[in-house]
């Protein structure tokens, strides 16, 4: 016994660092990336082995010389009866010219998630992926080939074909730029408390009556023009009669302005489900109205109502909220040049007596990919937003998203002490989150390999608010890449 545990820690650890040295390598090269190249594809099953039929995907892909690219994809349920499960990760791949306006694409992706109850094990997603791509316009490319899927601990493992769209820009930290095209300037991130109000006619994938859900979550607003915003959201449960649920959606919305006071309208359309909450096969809507007024010259306070409703399944909920809004463009508004911290590894989770719901078999620690992006307000201190799915560890549909406050302290010209606190919420393999709402705090040590490339660990405590449930030590690994915009 004493011989097998040893070659499973020696597994493990052999498998953790062949991860992060590929990383590291990886995102190397990142600092040097020439444009970014913004994708969105589906993966159509050919074998129907469980209720996900297929995956869509968003990637956001940093492209580097001789046509190699890295990035981070989100791959979540489209096709079949599985809203709910999302699987996060890192992409890697290469194009090869065939013509002047085709290409062979050859790729990678490893991460990990689950959800829908079809993941009972790990959770580890491997896809390996070659295709044909040619461009429709100088930015826009189409996209075709073959896929194989591989989610360690369930019955998927099957070749897909693909269709994906991709749009590529010029990159815009440190005001480098390669092409007329660019990104969208960021109007503003925004911290989110929400709910769910579902009619009583609403049932759950369980068939009894779903209840109202409460939720936290996060925007990202990007300027279109002056009157249009497109924005990226994502939510997830902390209360009510949905633990486990979350959505990830994209939108835009037009802006009324009269002097101090905007209103405002916006439609949307995204992925979201888990928690027994009968999205279907995930795919969900939303319209809303609502309205903002300045607090100051950097923060407003937004209130609306959104009606969501998923295409095929019954849920369905109108959803207020409030929020507030951390501005970095405004009209007369003279702003600097704002600095950002983007942070990715893996979470080492020790976990305790009580990690683990009654009946839960397991024992194991689950490992999970994260990835932060952390806003500056000043030299110090810095607002964190951070998602995590699982890997391994027996864990397949846990996740955490994160909400939190960071002093970075300077302990020499290369080292840094980083204390942080957050809240947030998570769910999913059979991890006892006490309805889904956590709190902790870590403490990171960076070293500055390079002025764009740090090396971090951390060690850190999260345990969910209700108690009596999940409250692992964390140990994290990873690297940050401080940018400006």
């Amino acid at each position: 016994m004493y011989f097998k545990s040893t070659l499973l820690i020696i597994q493990f650890t052999k498998n953790i660092v062949i991860i992060l040295f590929t990383l590291f390598f990886s995102f190397t090269a990142l600092v040097n990336a020439e444009e970014i190249e913004l994708r969105s594809g589906l993966d159509t099953f050919y074998s129907n082995q469980s209720t996900i039929k297929g995956l869509h995907s968003l990637t956001a892909l940093w492209k580097m010389g001789d046509n190699y690219y890295v990035g981070q994809s989100i791959y979540s349920a489209a096709l079949g009866d599985a809203g709910g499960a999302f699987f996060w990760g890192y992409e890697f791949g290469k194009r090869y010219p065939i013509t002047s306006n085709y290409f062979l694409n050859l790729s990678t992706f490893l991460g990990g998630g689950g959800g829908a109850s079809q993941v009972p094990g790990d959770g580890l997603m491997t896809r390996t992926y070659a295709g044909i791509s040619s461009f429709l316009t100088p930015t826009l490319s189409m996209e075709t080939g073959i896929s194989y899927i591989y989610i360690k601990g369930s019955t998927i493992q099957t070749p897909a074909l693909n269709l994906s769209f991709s749009y590529l820009t010029n990159n815009l930290i440190d005001g480098v730029e390669n092409n007329n095209q660019k990104l969208p300037d960021i109007l503003a991130i925004k911290p989110t408390l929400r709910t769910f109000n579902i009619p009583g006619s609403v049932v759950s994938r369980s068939q009894v009556q779903q209840g109202n859900v409460s939720l936290i979550g996060v925007e990202i607003a990007f300027e279109r023009n002056a009157n249009r915003e497109i924005f990226i959201s994502g939510d997830g449960a902390f209360l009510g009669d949905g633990e486990g649920y979350m959505n990830i959606m994209l939108g835009t919305r037009s802006v009324w302005a009269k002097q101090n006071f905007q209103m405002f309208g916006d439609v949307s359309l995204g992925f979201g489900g888990g928690g027994d909450i009968d999205t279907g096969p995930g795919i969900l809507g939303s319209i809303g109205l609502g309205g903002r007024v300045p607090l100051s010259k950097r923060v407003d306070l937004e209130m609306g109502i959104q009606s969501l409703a998923a295409f095929n399944g019954s849920f369905n909920a109108l959803s207020p909220y409030i929020r507030t809004s951390y501005i970095f463009k405004r009209p007369n508004l003279l702003i600097k040049s704002q600095n950002f911290q983007y942070s990715t590894g893996f979470s080492y989770q020790l976990a305790n007596l009580e990690f683990r719901k009654i009946g839960e078999q397991s024992n194991a620690n689950p490992v999970l990919n994260f990835t932060s992006l952390d806003v500056f307000l000043n030299n110090n201190f810095y607002l964190i937003g951070e998602a995590q799915t699982v890997m391994l560890g027996d864990s397949g549909g846990y996740a955490l998203g994160l909400l939190g406050l960071g002093y970075r302290h300077s302990l020499s010209k290369r080292w840094n002490l980083s204390p942080e606190v957050f809240i947030g919420a998570a769910g999913g393999g059979g991890v006892e989150t006490k309805g889904g709402l956590l709190a902790g705090g870590q403490i990171e040590l960076d070293y500055k390999f390079s002025e764009r490339l740090w090396l971090s660990a951390g060690l850190g405590y999260l345990a969910s608010i209700k108690g009596k449930g999940m409250a692992p030590t964390i140990i994290n690994f990873g690297l940050k890449i401080p940018f400006s915009l």
